[in-house]
């Protein structure tokens, strides 16, 4: 059936992204022109929604890592509460959205403009930001409702911008994150070649109740987890941080509930594995995704990388768990329910 499986635009999308990092990573002319915005910046804002709001977590802890003052913000938020965050002409603000300015993003764009503030913003090869002075593109508009490379990529510009601005403030890491940069679509391809080790975890998790915890910038992951596999598989999954779970959530957990771990090594890695221990004295069935914690081996290992950055490698593995799910529930991921009457009604009468 076409769409299913290997058929699925998903699928084909998800093995684009080494080869889609590599045209970002060579992109070098647009990030000094956007780390030359954002230098003389007081505070970053990173805006945007879903997905978006997911890279732009990541991109504030990467901004933040290598000097700059950035906080992530929902678009939502930016728009209706900007009162809060008090925007004047020396703040600069990055707007993320893949396929263009939705209502949000729009309203986001205007309230920059209308402050004064430094504008740019990263979308698609094809995205229309009204008002953005600069943007710094990704791929091509997805075909796909569930977002992958587009996401991926995003986070690749982020970590680029991080980097340069590193390099412009003299920060010593700066050489590394450029090292860790230029590895990634390799990186991605050995995950890739080693798909497959994700199964088992898509066959146990696909009638429990998962919940997929990270620290730190694994948060972004956890995250990300949810938004693809309710979307593409219509799965029962909730994320959140790590700490955050287990200091109250985690008493709702039932015998036949899985955890899935992300871990990145770095400030979370000691937490982790209290986490791993208290998880598995429980009798929860857990799998770590990401690197090795003591003996304790990965059910999918992710190649390390600088903790800010792993999410742009931590993400795959939750693609590829998204998409088999889909799979073997025989769905669709690339359709966003739009071939059921009622949903298509549903989404099509509310203005994103």
């Amino acid at each position: 059936m076409a769409g299913i499986g290997k058929d699925s635009v998903m699928y084909e999308t998800i093995h684009r992204q080494p080869d889609d990092l590599r045209r970002v990573l060579g992109r070098n002319e647009d990030i000094d022109a956007g780390t030359s915005l954002l230098m003389s910046a007081r505070r970053v804002f990173l805006v945007g929604i879903g997905t978006s709001y997911h890279a732009a977590l990541m991109g504030a802890w990467c901004l933040r890592s290598l000097g700059l003052d950035a906080r992530a913000v929902s678009s939502f938020d930016f728009a209706n509460y900007n009162d809060t965050f008090s925007l004047a002409d020396d703040d600069a603000v990055v707007l993320l959205s893949h396929s263009g300015a939705r209502r949000y993003s729009s309203a986001a764009l205007r309230i920059t403009k209308d402050a004064g503030a430094t504008l740019m913003s990263v979308g698609g090869d094809d995205a229309d930001h009204p008002g953005s002075s600069l943007i710094l593109r990704t791929t091509p508009t997805e075909r796909s409702a569930a977002f992958t490379s587009s996401h991926t990529t995003a986070m690749t510009v982020l970590g680029q911008l991080a980097a340069a601005c590193g390099e412009r403030n003299g920060h010593p890491d700066a050489p590394v994150w450029r090292n860790a940069l230029a590895a990634l679509p390799e990186q991605i391809e050995e995950m890739l070649e080693h798909e497959n080790d994700i199964n088992a975890l898509a066959e146990a998790g696909i009638d429990a109740h998962l919940y997929v915890v990270g620290g730190g910038p694994s948060e972004c992951s956890a995250l990300e987890a949810v938004i693809k596999a309710r979307e593409a598989a219509y799965v029962r999954m909730d994320g959140m941080a790590l700490e955050q779970f287990i200091h109250g959530p985690m008493i709702c957990l039932q015998p036949q509930d899985q955890v899935v771990l992300i871990h990145a090594d770095g400030a979370s890695t000691d937490r982790s594995a209290d986490a791993l221990k208290l998880f598995r004295t429980l009798g929860t069935r857990t799998s770590l995704i990401g690197q090795a914690i003591g003996s304790d081996a990965p059910a999918f290992t992710v190649p390390a990388t600088v903790e800010a950055l792993s999410p742009i490698l931590t993400t795959v593995p939750m693609q590829l768990l998204a998409w088999r799910m889909a799979t073997l529930k025989a769905i669709d991921p690339d359709l966003f329910r739009t071939n059921e009457p009622a949903f298509k009604a549903a989404v099509s009468g509310i203005a994103l």
